[in-house]
């Protein structure tokens, strides 16, 4: 009797043909990465229009240390030192001395503005935020503190100056001098005007309520910025075109026209160009 054999339907056939598989007729070439530098000069983009910065202070980052190790918070509301929270609320180059040299803005800022840019121009779909955020950095020329952009301006003019800044030279009237305001403190705002620095002080909601906050403001400023960049998919006069229309249409620090919360003309900035 001839015993029929059981076939394994899950058995592999095996394919005996040189053309099964495609192979490319080619590796992929990737084109060599050729990083450029330069450095651009911008400067603030209309007379008198200040950048204003709000950095957060050593006090605020010991409080939340303070909340995550499980320390309660006092309810009795300590006494709100203006210059120290003007001082506090400021990015500083200082020298080895301490001594401050220039009000900076983040180099961050700058690359933000330039990103967000992207959404006012080109195709979305072949030119996006994702992309362009990663085909160039933005830096200082400090080398000992890259990522701070010095702002230089000439002394501040006595029409720019604002009630803080008459209350921290001294020139209050009697009834309305602050007990924060010392000989020591006089000296320095001295030294910050000459630097073209003035205190802003303005009304900010704090949930149901308001309160006052004390911040750095500086006017008529310049800088000088670092790029990195790569050819391959941006050119130089893209790029500064880019860094452009984001200082125009998104601007830096508080009160730029992007800000989410209080939007306003401050921060703004253009490219300085070669005539």
């Amino acid at each position: 009797m001839a015993t029929k054999t059981k076939k394994n339907p899950s058995a592999e056939k095996v394919v005996d043909n040189a053309d099964a598989v495609s192979l490319p007729h080619a590796p992929i070439n990737i084109v060599e990465s050729k990083i450029q530098i330069m450095k651009i000069n911008v400067h603030a983009y209309e007379l008198n229009k200040p950048y204003c910065c709000h950095a957060m202070s050593q006090k605020a980052l010991i409080q939340m240390e303070q909340n995550q190790d499980g320390i309660t918070k006092t309810r009795k509301k300590e006494p709100k030192d203006q210059w120290a929270e003007f001082i506090g609320a400021g990015y500083w180059l200082r020298d080895n001395k301490g001594e401050i040299e220039s009000l900076c803005a983040p180099a961050i800022q700058f690359k933000k503005a330039t990103v967000d840019a992207v959404r006012h121009v080109g195709d979305k779909k072949t030119l996006t935020m994702k992309a362009v955020r990663s085909w160039f950095h933005i830096r200082s020329t400090i080398p000992h503190q890259p990522d701070m952009v010095p702002l230089n301006s000439k002394p501040l003019p006595e029409e720019l100056f604002d009630d803080m800044d008459y209350r921290f030279l001294g020139l209050e009237d009697a009834p309305t001098k602050s007990r924060w305001v010392t000989p020591e403190r006089i000296k320095e705002m001295k030294k910050l005007h000459k630097l073209g620095v003035s205190i802003s002080r303005h009304p900010a909601k704090v949930g149901m309520g308001m309160d006052l906050r004390y911040r750095p403001k500086i006017y008529n400023w310049t800088a000088t910025l670092e790029i990195e960049f790569d050819p391959m998919f941006i050119t130089q006069d893209g790029l500064v075109n880019l860094i452009n229309i984001g200082g125009r249409l998104n601007g830096i620090g508080e009160w730029r026209p992007s800000s989410p919360q209080a939007c306003g003309d401050w921060g703004m900035y253009r490219v300085e160009r070669a005539d």
